[in-house]
């Protein structure tokens, strides 16, 4: 490859696509308008989501490094992607140089929920329409291959069909015609087209000219979780990957060494007992909910919470729960256990919570299904963490889960963000891997799944819930 393969390539799909008739663009545009008329980009939008958000591309050939995996297949490829981790799947659709079509971003689109980036050369508006009919949320913009006018005709282009436009760049100058031509979804390649060397020093350099609000992708020679945390101490919010992970014996490991993946958190809610504690614990749960509101049949005196606590002796994190509880009077608890974090579980302002925040550690918890909206989750980011909880009258503990594929989890963690992501809700040992699988969360809140009856913990139970969350896809954020 060469600063000249690029031009080659531009022309090689200028002439392809004025071959279509007038006709053939109207109809390409219509149907496009019309597929994408109820829809919104989401693609950004996901990578804001993930604390490391990696666009994992699918290809099986490349100019620089021959074949990478001839005949591979692109939804085998996918559900791979998806099952570690990936915020994103770029699918390079260039037939001649990369081995790619759009029959292969129709094939993942078919196969995967994630949202899909159609890496190509584009230089025609048309092909966004044909990159949104085939499955597309997003369309690559190389500044390098096109001039002002024709880049922001395919902006133009995408935001007419609710496409994100990621827009490549790999020098200062090309950096500031982005930014002029007002993109915000900014990616930087790493490799020089005239050497094909690749330099991480390109992102790094060029995130420091990259305007604020900016989301900033890094592209090309990426292999390690090392590099990439060297790039976000940069700015950078997202990643895209290829050939090591279309070489890699096992894409889901090393999609989840990329993430510097953490397994799901577990928190056992409504102890009771030193006996229930320390088994909890020992079944391999990181949090304990202690729960201090009087109208609950979990409630918990506090002399027996300080118990808990002595015995537990910071082996896992203790969380108080309450309700609707005067200020004061949850800092005087939290004191006096001591407690780790306090989770509000009643009607508490944003005010309310900052002032607690101020001293201790908040989660807040929201009830999830159809009354949640993403306005509230923002409100609360500040937290510590946000808890997705059943709406019931009551506060909690209700046994029933909500509908889980009913909310839109990439919304729900961006405005969380940089709140962890709780899951709480009728959970239980037969359902917790499902669960996990939908919303992938931080952390997963149980009570009375482990119950044997109302506010009796049961050690078989805990073990079981426990050894099901370990099990899940997914389990590994």
């Amino acid at each position: 490859m060469s600063a000249g393969f690029l031009q080659s390539v531009m022309e090689a799909r200028r002439r392809e696509m004025s071959l279509l008739s007038a006709a053939e663009r109207e109809s390409l545009r219509e149907a496009a308008i019309h597929a994408r008329r109820s829809r919104s980009a989401r693609f950004r939008e996901a990578l804001l989501a993930r604390p490391t958000a990696i666009i994992a591309e699918f290809k099986r050939h490349s100019p620089s490094a021959g074949a990478i995996r001839s005949g591979a297949d692109p939804v085998a490829a996918a559900r791979l992607y998806h099952e570690g981790g990936a915020a994103a799947i770029s699918v390079l659709t260039e037939p001649e140089h990369f081995r790619g079509s759009l029959g292969d971003l129709r094939a993942v689109a078919s196969a995967v929920d994630l949202p899909l980036l159609r890496k190509d050369f584009l230089v025609d508006r048309h092909q966004v329409f044909e990159a949104a009919l085939a499955g597309a949320e997003a369309v690559l913009v190389i500044v390098a291959g096109l001039n002002d006018a024709d880049a922001l005709k395919l902006l133009d282009a995408a935001h007419l069909v609710h496409l994100d436009a990621l827009v490549e760049v790999h020098t200062a100058q090309e950096l500031r015609r982005a930014v002029a031509m007002g993109a915000t979804l900014i990616g930087v390649n790493n490799r020089n087209l005239a050497t094909l060397k690749v330099d991480l020093d390109t992102s790094l350099q060029l995130a420091e000219l990259a305007p604020a609000g900016a989301t900033l992708v890094s592209e090309s020679g990426l292999r390690t979780r090392a590099e990439i945390e060297r790039l976000q101490s940069a700015g950078f919010r997202a990643f895209l990957i290829g050939e090591s992970l279309m070489r890699a014996g096992s894409p889901v490991a090393a999609l989840r060494e990329l993430q510097g993946a953490e397994p799901v958190g577990i928190k056992i809610c409504g102890i009771a007992r030193v006996e229930e504690a320390l088994a909890a614990i020992e079944a391999g749960a990181s949090m304990l909910g202690l729960n201090f509101f009087p109208g609950s049949p979990r409630c918990i005196a506090l002399p027996q919470a300080q118990k808990i606590a002595e015995a537990v002796a910071g082996r896992a994190k203790l969380v108080g729960v309450f309700v609707n509880e005067n200020a004061a009077q949850v800092m005087n608890i939290a004191r006096t256990v001591p407690l780790d974090l306090v989770q509000l579980h009643g009607d508490e302002s944003a005010e309310y919570c900052r002032e607690i925040a101020g001293h201790i550690g908040v989660i807040r918890a929201l009830k999830a299904g159809g009354v949640l909206r993403p306005e509230s989750v923002a409100e609360f980011s500040f937290c510590r963490g946000l808890l997705l909880d059943t709406p019931c009258e009551g506060h909690g503990g209700s046994g029933r889960a909500f509908e889980w594929t009913g909310v839109d989890w990439n919304v729900i963690r961006s405005k969380a963000s940089p709140a962890k992501l709780f899951l709480a809700g009728g959970l239980n040992a037969a359902n917790v891997a499902e669960a996990i699988a939908i919303a992938r969360p931080d952390v997963v809140d149980v009570c009375s799944g482990v119950e044997s009856a109302k506010g009796v913990k049961s050690v078989e139970k805990i073990r079981e819930f426990v050894a099901a969350v370990r099990a899940a896809k997914g389990a590994q954020q």
